[in-house]
């Protein structure tokens, strides 16, 4: 039983039209975010949320990050790496982000 519930998560993935359920996103945060951020309580469904109210879907990500962290906040390659998983398991493709 562990194994099957272990193989789904593993594979939980979503596109746009999931970023309001709240139990897929919290999954993806927990499995590609949650222990790579250096600030607990930062407010990462904000990023979604104005994301999808936009008419293109292209954005700067960085542009998107800075909304939700501290200013000056000095992101690190693996803080990086991590946002882009949890970007590309949204859904996200193209994604080219660089410190």
């Amino acid at each position: 039983m562990l194994n099957a519930i272990q193989k789904v998560c593993r594979a939980i993935s979503c596109n746009c039209n999931d970023w309001d359920n709240p139990t897929i996103m919290d999954k993806l945060f927990e499995k590609h975010l949650k222990r790579k951020i250096a600030i607990a309580d930062i407010e990462w469904r904000k990023l979604f949320a104005e994301w999808s109210k936009q008419k293109s879907g292209i954005v700067e990500i960085f542009s998107m990050l800075r909304t939700i962290y501290p200013e000056n906040y000095k992101f690190v390659e693996y803080e990086i790496q991590a946002w882009k998983r949890l970007l590309k398991a949204t859904g996200c493709t193209e994604l080219r982000l660089v410190l």
